[in-house]
């Protein structure tokens, strides 16, 4: 199984932090703003929200906490688990991963 989630360019912390100046506290901002839409929005279809988040950059000491307060706001709100990269791989890793030359084999049959 392959899984493919889109990359944001809006809840980006190298377009929010680094492009566009913007304090790290916008980053609860928008992403709660994004993720209370599509939560309204998902009640009539699934809705994927990825935030996209650079340990060099969101994983600073000043701006850490807003990266837990999204996290922890949108859990709560959801009332489920909210996935991340490495929960994701757990969701479909129950099987091996195919080896690259299998890949390979796929796409040039």
């Amino acid at each position: 199984m392959l899984l493919s989630l889109p990359y944001s360019i809006e809840l980006n912390d190298i377009s929010m932090m680094i492009v566009q100046h913007h304090p790290a506290r916008e980053f609860v901002t928008r992403c709660m703003d994004y993720f209370e839409r599509l939560y309204e929005e998902s009640k009539s279809r699934a809705k994927i929200m990825s935030i996209a988040v650079h340990p060099y950059i969101s994983g600073t000491p000043y701006r850490i906490k807003y990266f837990e307060q999204v996290l922890a706001a949108a859990e709560k709100e959801a009332g489920r688990r909210v996935l991340d990269r490495r929960a994701d791989h757990e969701l479909v890793s129950d099987k091996p991963r195919p080896s690259r030359q299998a890949l390979k084999d796929l796409r040039n049959p």
